[in-house]
């Protein structure tokens, strides 16, 4: 059977958000032959992958899951009290600086890895560190020096492979995973599949390099903290959780990392610690029940949902690069930035213009009834006994206007016996051909 892969038809299958929940269960209700269709399918292709290529999809649901938990929290929650306020600045600096850090960690890996695949020059490629850095990046940046960012993006540009620990690169894994249909990549060429990612993985180093340690003034970082899915992943990250690999259950289940990313601020002075380090220096509230409590509450209280006020003195190489980001190019580099920490791709960053992004959206649609109509095919012609006769029916919506100068339109339903008690019209394979009728 043809591999699928899930995009649409995810909310379906995984059931990603509410809305595809509830769709699901109406139609199991209902006792409808779609959702039994669905269910066969979903099981048959489940059944054929591994642990390990199940894993990221499983990973992208629970973190949405986390985000719509921080959502409902936000609603009723309770603030949360420091000693004064300079630790609560601490505490909400902190925050921003674990996610700036995340951020230049994970894009400057992509951008050293598709520059390499895209064959950039070494020479083009120092270029474009240096701009990234010179024309983006704020002088007062203390989470990481400007000198280690450079050390980096060199130290990555040459090696063989993705990072120190072999992980798997990017499009290996996507090319690889027998989830994503060889159909819909084959649409699309390699080379400019990287060269979108190098794009977005530029835009993601850019957004994270621009803010200056001050939380009252985040700058574009603002736009990927107030996305919940990335808020509640890093409050996470500072609590030493990450979500359990090998759990069997469909909720979220987390476990204790030490090696997670943390970053402890004070004033606007940050650096990243180990979790011995971390622990002992980071503050708590008054009557703290935890800390991923202490900092979910508190991101509901002084983050969640919050208006800015404009920033003064910005520089001027900074405010240029901050009104390059619309509201589309942000929204794309927030999902970027989500297909980073979860290992699902952004397929939305493959197309550049609405018939691509059509093309995307029906593929997983098209190949999932492809071969729905192959298997049901393949089993009731073994059924189908050959006395039983064809019939092709003309349906009754003729459509023909003598004052419009186009071809009649008629619609035929052809049916075969048995086939009639499964298949309806809305179900069979749709097929079109022209009719010339001579007349005298």
């Amino acid at each position: 059977m043809t591999k699928i892969i899930v995009i649409l038809l995810a909310s379906i299958f995984m059931a990603f958000n509410s809305n595809a929940i509830e769709f699901v269960e109406s139609l199991a209700a209902r006792n409808d032959k779609f959702y039994h269709t669905i269910r066969t399918q979903r099981s048959d292709f489940l059944k054929k992958l591994t642990d390990k290529e199940f894993y990221p999809l499983k990973i992208y649901r629970n973190f949405y899951l986390e985000g719509d938990r921080l959502q409902n929290q936000c609603k009723s929650s309770t603030n949360v009290y420091y000693k004064d306020s300079w630790v609560k600045e601490q505490v909400l600096t902190s925050i921003y600086a674990t996610l700036q850090l995340i951020m230049i960690k994970k894009s400057i890996k992509d951008i050293a890895y598709f520059s390499r695949e895209l064959n950039v020059l070494a020479s083009d490629y120092e270029n474009l560190t240096e701009n990234l850095l010179n024309k983006g990046c704020s002088k007062n940046i203390s989470v990481i020096s400007h000198r280690r960012i450079r050390f980096l993006l060199k130290k990555y540009y040459e090696m063989n492979h993705y990072d120190e620990e072999l992980e798997k690169a990017p499009l290996d894994s996507m090319f690889s995973n027998p989830i994503i249909s060889k159909d819909l990549v084959s649409k699309f060429s390699k080379e400019r599949i990287m060269s979108q990612y190098l794009k977005y993985a530029s835009n993601v180093f850019k957004v994270a390099c621009t803010w200056g340690q001050r939380y009252d003034f985040p700058r574009l970082i603002e736009d990927f903290m107030q996305n919940k899915t990335i808020a509640s992943y890093v409050m996470r990250q500072m609590s030493n959780q990450i979500i359990n690999p090998n759990s069997k259950s469909d909720n979220l289940v987390t476990m204790i990392d030490l090696n997670t990313t943390k970053v402890h601020c004070d004033g606007i002075i940050c650096r990243e610690k180990d979790s011995r380090a971390f622990n002992i220096a980071f503050p708590r509230s008054m009557g703290s029940r935890g800390l991923e409590e202490d900092l979910r509450s508190l991101y509901c209280q002084e983050i969640n949902g919050r208006k800015l006020d404009k920033e003064p003195r910005l520089r001027k190489s900074i405010e240029s690069l901050v009104k390059q980001f619309n509201n589309e190019e942000l929204k794309k580099s927030i999902g970027y930035f989500i297909s980073l920490i979860t290992g699902v791709p952004e397929f939305n960053l493959w197309s550049s213009n609405r018939s691509e992004l059509r093309t995307i959206v029906n593929s997983p649609i098209q190949n999932f009834w492809d071969n729905w109509a192959k298997r049901n095919a393949k089993d009731l012609t073994e059924e189908a006994l050959f006395e039983e006769p064809l019939v092709l029916r003309a349906i009754k919506d003729f459509q023909y206007d003598v004052r419009v100068n186009k071809p009649p339109v008629m619609n035929f339903s052809l049916s075969a016996g048995e086939f009639d008690n499964i298949f309806k019209k809305s179900s069979k394979i749709k097929l079109s051909f022209q009719m010339d009728i001579p007349y005298q």
